[in-house]
């Protein structure tokens, strides 16, 4: 499965369901839209049964390995993505998701618009 490409989307709020890859401790990538300042929201829809893991390292490849610091999605995560210099931190473009003793962790991503900040 192909890394969940939302960098194109063209109207808020938008819903994707994803998973983990079939092997657990690597990354399913999601790319983030480029432009306009939104909340993020991760849902892990196996939570009874599966732990899931995201990572905001900019490094990350789809398929690739999981890293060795990165937050647990309870339930729901949930971010801002901002333009640059507005937090004081560089804008994120994409993220990882994966488990460490899962496989196939079903999760689902919404977007919608942020006007805060």
């Amino acid at each position: 499965m192909p890394a969940l490409d939302l960098s194109g989307i063209t109207q808020l709020p938008f819903v994707s369901s994803t998973a983990t890859p079939g092997t657990s401790s690597l990354v399913r990538l999601v790319n983030l839209p480029t432009s306009g300042q939104f909340v993020v929201t991760v849902h892990n829809r196996d939570k009874a049964t599966k732990d899931l893991r995201i990572s905001f390292d900019q490094t990350l490849t789809d398929g690739g390995a999981a890293p060795s610091t990165y937050f647990t999605v309870n339930d729901p995560l949930t971010f801002r993505v901002v333009a640059t210099g507005k937090n004081g931190l560089a804008r994120i473009t994409k993220f990882g998701f994966f488990s460490t003793a899962s496989t196939a962790v079903n999760a689902e991503v919404m977007i919608v618009e942020d006007g805060g900040i």
